[in-house]
Formats: structure tokens, sequence, C-alpha cells
């Protein structure tokens, strides 16, 4: 039994390579403005909210793919599926660095969880924060185990962003 389809052979590595993509961050960039732009004030104020906005999910994204890379992998050690398991699927490469935690999924749970406090469509933002990682684990990239302690360290890493700019702002919310 397989879950593998010719169609997820293609989608798989679409959302893997997700944050790569520059469209994706322009794409993300304009929505905020968007949002920024719908948001009441003035036009100083919409552009600080957008700057805020965007120096937190860069923060974020460059804390938890730091403490991925240069912290946990190292520690931890952990090879990739394929050279611990013999026959796993692989389709599209597995990366060269060690495998737990999967920084894809630090990054995308990070992201999604200041996304939530930022702008809607709520539900888009962990949807693709779900899609991303567990294309890893299709892809042959990544142990689930790997997947999961992403997740939690990029939401913590979100969470603590959210938590400093709520305090920055003086206030409870965005």
């Amino acid at each position: 039994w397989s879950l593998a389809h010719r169609s997820l052979d293609i989608a798989m590595p679409f959302f893997s390579r997700m944050g790569e993509h520059p469209l994706t961050w322009l794409l993300l960039l304009g929505w905020l403005a968007w949002q920024a732009g719908k948001r009441g004030g003035t036009a100083k104020q919409k552009t600080a909210w957008w700057i805020k906005a965007v120096l937190t999910l860069t923060i974020a994204i460059g804390i938890a793919d730091g403490l991925c890379g240069r912290l946990a992998k190292p520690l931890v050690h952990r090879e990739r599926p394929p050279k611990i398991v013999k026959g796993v699927r692989v389709v599209d490469g597995v990366g060269k660095a060690k495998g737990f935690p999967s920084a894809h999924a630090a990054n995308a749970f990070a992201v999604a969880r200041v996304l939530h406090e930022l702008a809607p469509p709520k539900p888009l933002w962990w949807a693709l924060a779900i899609a991303i990682a567990s294309s890893r684990v299709y892809l042959g990239a990544h142990f689930p185990a790997d997947i999961a302690g992403g997740m939690l360290l990029g939401l913590t890493v979100g969470a603590v962003m959210v938590g400093l700019k709520r305090r920055m702002d003086g206030k409870g919310s965005w």
C-alpha cells in the first residue's frame, strides 16, 4: 500500500520549494500591504504596521531556521530516512543537512503562527504550513518525528515573536 501518486510527485516538490520562490514572498508582501491598507489610521500608521509585520516574519524565519540548522541538527545529528531505512522512496532529493528537526516545518509553522495574528485567511496559513511540512515526509526527506520537532520549534518561535511584538506595541493584540 502506498500513498505515492504521479500528481503528488508534482505537487509535493512545489510545496517543499515554496519558500525558495521570490514570487511567494512578493505575493505575501503584497497581501500584507493590502491588509495594512484596510486598517484604520494614517498612511504613516499603515506603513509602520506593514514594516513591523514584515520584520516580525523575517526575524521569526531567521530564528527558526537558525535554531534548526545551527543548533538542533548538529546536536541531534540524526540522518535522513534514505540513510537509515532501506527502500525509502525519494522523489526530489533529500538535502545534505541532518534530518531532525525539519527546518521546512519549523519555518512554515513560525510563519503560520505570525500570519495567524496578522491577516486573514487564517486557515490558509495553517493549510500551507501543513502542506509544506507533510511534503517533506512524502518526498522521503524526513521522518514524521522530524516534522513534529520542526513544527514545535516553529510554533514556539512564532508565539515568542507574536508575544514580543505585542509587548513592544504595549497592547494585547495586533
